[in-house]
Parts: C-alpha cells; sequence; structure tokens
C-alpha cells in the first residue's frame, strides 16, 4: 500500500476518520508541531506510519513512527497511540489519590463517564485499595470496558474505555434511586458506606458503629489533621458530635439535618450505632479538587 499524506489529499479511509487522527496525534505530541503525517497501514482498529514533528526548541524536524489505536466504527477516536515506543494516552484524567471520604474514586469516575463522549478513554488514578475490583464491577453492570489496570508504587491507574453511554438514564426528566442497592459500598475502620449518585450529587449511607472517632479511625488514612470535606447530612439514628478547629461544638440525632464545613472532628455519641444519609454536592467535589479528604 502506497503512503496516503494526510497533509496532501483527503485521506482513503473514512476521510473524516483519518482527519482527526492527524489532529489527536498532533494533539498528543504538544508542544511538538506535527507537520505531516504518511499512514503505511491501515486495519480494523490499527492505524501505522510516520509523522513529521517540528520542536520549537530544538527547531528542527524529525521523523517518527507509529501506531495508533483506534476504535471501530465512524468516530475513529484515539484509543491511544505508540510514537518512537513511547506509549502516550489521550482522553480524560481523574486524579483521585487519597480520597477516602465521598465523593470517592467511584464518584468520580462516574462524573467523568457523565461527561465523556462515546468511544473515549477515562484515566483513573486512585490509591483505594480495592478500587480494581469496585471498577470492573461498575464497568460490568454499565456495559463499559476496562483496558488496561497498572500498580503503581503508591496507587492504581486504571484505562477505561467508554462503550455505553446510558442515554435513557441521562436524558430522563425525573428518576429515583434505591439505596439498598447502591454503586458502591465501602467498609471503613468501625462503619460502612453506602453510595449511590443520581445527577451532579452522591448519597451516602453511612453507619459508625459506637466509639468511633475521626482522628483515631480516619486520619491516618485522610492524611490530614483533621476531617477537611464538607458534610452534609441527615440522621436516621443514634447521635453524632462534632468539634470544629475553630472550637464550636454541635450534637445531632435522629430527625435532624446538619451542614459541617471542612475542619472537623467527628464522633459517635452513646452506645448506640449512628446512620445518616451524608449528600455531597458536585460543586463541593470542584471546590476540593484531588486534595485528601
Amino acid at each position: 500500500m502506497n503512503p496516503v499524506n494526510l497533509t496532501a489529499q483527503e485521506p482513503k479511509r473514512g476521510g473524516a476518520v483519518e482527519t482527526k487522527l492527524a489532529q489527536a496525534l498532533g494533539d498528543l505530541l504538544k508542544p511538538e508541531v506535527v507537520k505531516e503525517m504518511k499512514v503505511n497501514v491501515v486495519g480494523k482498529d490499527v492505524v501505522r506510519g510516520f509523522v513529521l514533528t517540528s520542536c520549537p526548541v530544538e527547531g528542527q524536524d524529525h521523523w517518527k513512527d507509529f501506531e495508533a489505536h483506534v476504535g471501530s466504527g465512524k468516530s475513529g477516536y484515539l484509543k491511544y497511540a505508540v510514537v518512537d515506543g513511547k506509549r502516550i494516552l489521550p482522553g480524560i484524567v481523574v486524579e483521585s489519590r487519597g480520597i477516602w471520604c465521598p465523593p470517592t474514586p467511584m464518584t468520580d469516575l462516574y462524573k467523568a463517564w457523565r461527561k465523556s463522549d462515546l468511544g473515549s478513554v477515562i484515566e483513573l488514578r486512585a490509591s483505594e485499595p480495592n478500587i480494581e475490583a469496585d471498577v470492573r464491577a461498575w464497568a460490568k453492570r454499565s456495559g463499559n470496558k476496562v483496558i488496561e489496570v497498572t500498580r503503581e508504587k503508591d496507587y492504581t491507574r486504571l484505562l477505561v474505555e467508554v462503550t455505553k453511554k446510558g442515554k435513557e438514564v441521562l436524558e430522563m426528566a425525573a428518576m429515583k434511586i434505591d439505596l439498598n442497592q447502591p454503586d458502591e459500598t465501602k467498609e471503613t475502620p468501625k462503619g460502612k458506606l453506602q453510595l449511590v449518585t443520581i445527577g451532579d450529587f452522591t448519597f451516602g449511607l453511612r453507619t459508625l458503629e459506637p466509639a468511633w472517632k475521626w482522628t483515631e479511625h480516619m486520619r491516618s488514612i485522610a492524611k490530614t489533621e483533621t476531617c477537611e470535606i464538607r458534610h452534609i447530612g441527615y440522621v436516621i439514628s443514634g447521635r453524632m458530635g462534632f468539634l470544629m478547629n475553630d472550637g464550636t461544638k454541635l450534637e445531632v440525632g435522629p430527625g435532624e439535618a446538619f451542614d459541617v464545613r471542612p475542619g472537623h472532628d467527628a464522633w459517635t455519641v452513646g452506645d448506640a450505632p449512628v446512620v445518616f444519609i451524608d449528600l455531597i454536592g458536585a460543586v463541593e467535589r470542584a471546590a476540593h479538587g484531588s486534595g485528601p479528604p
């Protein structure tokens, strides 16, 4: 097969697909500038060839071999590319290392999935020990695909290909959730958290055993002196106390709602477990970025 020069003529394989591929490779190789691209091999889901780049620092042009792994169909999305032996990944990066309180890494993944395009790749970075099992279970349930899992020194890196978007859910004007069938169940020291996400909000049904205290059971995990996540909740049963960094104290019980800002300790009161609904909004998560809980 003769090389196809993407800068000189309309590509033969789907036209716009190759144009998108050339643009995608150009974005991946920045700050280098793609001047020319030639395709030698076109397969069902892989394209091989050479790309001519110009380095702004060196001021020199270089031909580099590439292997682009693309999705099937008319979209022709780029899963990843290998350029001069180096694997380069496009797509959405979800940074969730150090996240333990809601929203958890699974919540971050779900929100990224909702905003992603069909066929894109999401890279999730999480330090939670059971994250691979959680992601695989979610992918199987939602019809998406885990394409790669890499265990780094202190976190796990997962690549998820968006193969299903669930438009029937996203486009509904009204919907309901069942906390008895959570998206994620997380065991914590002397406690349990069941999470469901609906729209831009995450609901957590949290159960804490008697004698639980944040500074004793969660500080070593969160790696902060006090809890740095805002909690808006409603107590179903049991009693719970809070101590803010400024010395303000608060105690809540059944039937009471509360709003506790970042910078606090918390503990159960009495001999009964505490059960409450914990609501975290998308705006609050964005405010905290990828910092610790």
